[in-house]
């Protein structure tokens, strides 16, 4: 059985109070991140562990945890199915607004999930979209150690117009955190408080087989009985849905304990993109990322031909 890594730093208030996580994708239990290059492998597995080897609620302890995401993972992944309750989305420096990644953003906004912004996005988001898609941004994040006082300034009133949260990255002095806390943000994060600490855990692999046979029956008419049976009869799938389920229902008082009760909270469309999920990073062997992408391209197209042919009902069989 194959080990879990993920990397997690304390985001703090200027008394040194955990208040959120910073949550890092890691291969191994080296403190370094993983290689961006393969961001929605590194993404998919990321998060698998988080929801099925290490466990939501044992790695944020009861806090909310930021997660990095670019618009390449915005678009490919579906990022419904991460509970939004503890997750806030923390784009990268090196996301493109998009006119896709703009509005699953702004889908992802009015379902009530929350997204953090990079300073040096600001002027691209402003000139790009407008003040009003600034406002889906609960947070801000500056790095202290490349502070740009000329854009703080610049959009000082309207973070505290649209009472935007900031947050100061890169604290690793009490000047870095002074500075900070003269400027007006209100958590920090940094080697000042907090180094990374690597949270490890043992990797639940899937059979690529049943998976395979779930999503067919799936996308079939068979019964939702046949669904449960080949779930019931794989344990590993069984767990992982079961830990799925209570993260994404974490704020419900009574725990899902039944494979039947699991299937029905989830319902048929979400089930097939949780199981689409699991054969992306249930891979048997060394992943093939060139293959992934492929695939990925070619299911985005048959997605576009329904919309071509005006037949939109059919996007999702399609997009599988």
């Amino acid at each position: 059985m194959s080990m879990a890594f993920l990397g997690r730093q304390a985001v703090v208030d200027a008394q040194g109070n955990t208040h959120f996580y910073s949550l890092l994708f890691r291969h191994n239990n080296s403190k370094r991140t993983v290689n961006a290059k393969d961001a929605i492998m590194n993404f998919a597995t990321g998060i698998s562990d988080l929801l099925y080897s290490l466990g939501i609620q044992n790695t944020l302890q009861g806090k909310t945890g930021f997660l990095k995401i670019d618009d390449q993972t915005i678009i490919k992944a579906d990022l419904s199915q991460i509970p939004k309750d503890n997750i806030v989305f923390e784009l990268t420096d090196q996301t493109n607004f998009s006119i896709k990644a703009s509005q699953i953003i702004e889908d992802l906004a009015a379902k009530g999930y929350k997204f953090a912004l990079p300073h040096t996005l600001l002027d691209e988001v402003v000139s790009k979209r407008d003040e009003s898609f600034l406002a889906l941004f609960d947070y801000v994040m500056f790095n202290i150690r490349k502070f740009d006082l000329d854009t703080f300034r610049k959009y000082e009133s309207l973070f505290q117009e649209l009472n935007m949260t900031l947050i100061a990255t890169k604290v690793e002095t009490q000047h870095s955190l002074e500075m900070g806390k003269n400027l007006g943000f209100k958590y920090f994060l940094g080697f000042f408080f907090e180094e990374p600490i690597v949270l490890k855990g043992k990797r639940l692999t899937s059979n690529m087989t049943t998976l395979l046979k779930l999503m067919a029956t799936l996308q079939s008419d068979s019964p939702i009985d046949e669904v449960i049976k080949i779930i019931k009869y794989a344990p590993d799938i069984s767990l992982k849905l079961l830990k799925f389920i209570n993260s994404a229902h974490s704020s419900s008082s009574k725990e899902v304990e039944s494979i039947e009760r699991a299937v029905t909270l989830l319902g048929r469309e979400k089930l097939k993109s949780w199981t689409a999920m699991l054969l992306f990073t249930s891979h048997e062997g060394v992943p093939n990322q060139t293959l992934t992408d492929t695939a990925l391209m070619r299911a985005r197209l048959m997605e576009l031909m329904c919309d071509t042919i005006k037949r939109s009902n059919l996007k999702g069989p399609a997009y599988l």
